[in-house]
C-alpha cells in the first residue's frame, strides 16, 4: 500500500475548514495479539493543530482537499472572467464615448 505521508489534506471543523499535511504514518497493532490493524497517520493542520487520523479518514480528507481546491479554482476562473468582461465593456463604454466627441467637434 502507498503511503499517503506528504499529501495536503482539508477537514471542516465547524463550519470552518482548515488545511493540513499527513506527517508521518505508524503501525497499529492489536495489544493482546500484536497483529497488524492497518495504519493511522500524523497529520499537522497549517494553524500548528495535530492530530492522528486512520487510513480510511486520511483519504477522505485528501478527497475534501482535491474538491475544495478545485471549487476555489472554479470560483477564481469565474471571477477573471467577469473581471475581463467588465474591463471590456469598460473600454467599449469609453471608447463610444470617445467616438461620439470625436464625431461632434468636426
Amino acid at each position: 500500500m502507498p503511503t499517503l505521508v506528504s499529501k495536503r489534506i482539508a477537514k471542516y471543523f465547524g463550519d470552518e475548514i482548515y488545511y493540513g499535511t499527513l506527517i508521518s504514518r505508524e503501525k497499529v497493532l492489536d495489544p493482546q495479539t500484536n497483529a497488524s490493524l492497518g495504519y493511522e497517520y500524523f497529520c499537522e493542520f497549517d494553524d500548528g493543530d495535530t492530530e492522528h487520523i486512520s487510513t480510511s479518514e486520511a483519504k477522505e480528507l485528501i478527497e475534501l482537499y482535491v474538491e475544495d481546491k478545485k471549487e476555489k479554482t472554479a470560483k477564481l476562473e469565474r471571477r477573471k472572467k467577469l473581471n475581463e468582461t467588465k474591463e471590456v465593456k469598460k473600454r467599449t463604454k469609453q471608447q463610444t464615448k470617445a467616438d461620439a466627441q470625436g464625431e461632434g467637434g468636426s
